[in-house]
């Protein structure tokens, strides 16, 4: 029935990519039009030949759509801070208490553990302002900043602090 595959076809995850909505991030922006437009289609060429062989259809999704596949419903990541250059964007996954920061070409560049074991309790309000500052310093290359950031915001413990001072040498 005609309203089902409509009704199952508005719950379907996607992202928007170029004014287009990827529902298969391992084929082309042209491989998921039909997915949007016509699912019909995909019964007619070149589409239904994807039913038997649709390893020559795939791509490195990554490599197409960089860090905005993790700005999608794909994912559970809370994108918050575009790098000044737009070559990353760190999200917040919330589940895990991190910040990650991909790369355009959709790799991890860094993994930010908030709230080391020290950190008795875990401050949660106006998490967003805080996060914004923190990778203010990290995209500014600030070092020192960045890690006073992590004990004034209380990311981190004085003590968890003192000692990567101590490893970086900035004390």
């Amino acid at each position: 029935d005609e309203t089902i595959i409509s009704s199952l076809h508005a719950r379907l995850p996607y992202m928007k990519y170029m004014s287009n909505k990827i529902y298969i991030p391992f084929f082309t922006p042209i491989y998921n039009k039909p997915y949007d437009r016509n699912l019909s289609s995909l019964l007619s060429q070149p589409y239904i030949s994807l039913r038997r062989d649709f390893q020559t259809a795939l791509i490195n999704p990554f490599d197409t759509y960089g860090y905005e596949l993790f700005n999608s419903f794909f994912t559970n990541l809370i994108p918050f801070k575009v790098s000044p250059n737009k070559d990353s964007c760190a999200f917040y996954a919330i589940e895990f208490e991190m910040i990650l920061v991909i790369n355009d070409q959709g790799l991890l560049e860094e993994q930010i553990n908030l709230f080391d074991t020290d950190q008795i309790n875990r401050r949660k309000e106006h998490l967003f302002p805080r996060l914004n500052d923190l990778m203010d310093a990290y995209y500014a290359m600030d070092k020192k900043k960045f890690i006073d950031l992590l004990e004034s915001n209380s990311f981190f413990s004085k003590k968890a602090c003192k000692e990567i001072r101590m490893k970086e040498r900035l004390e």
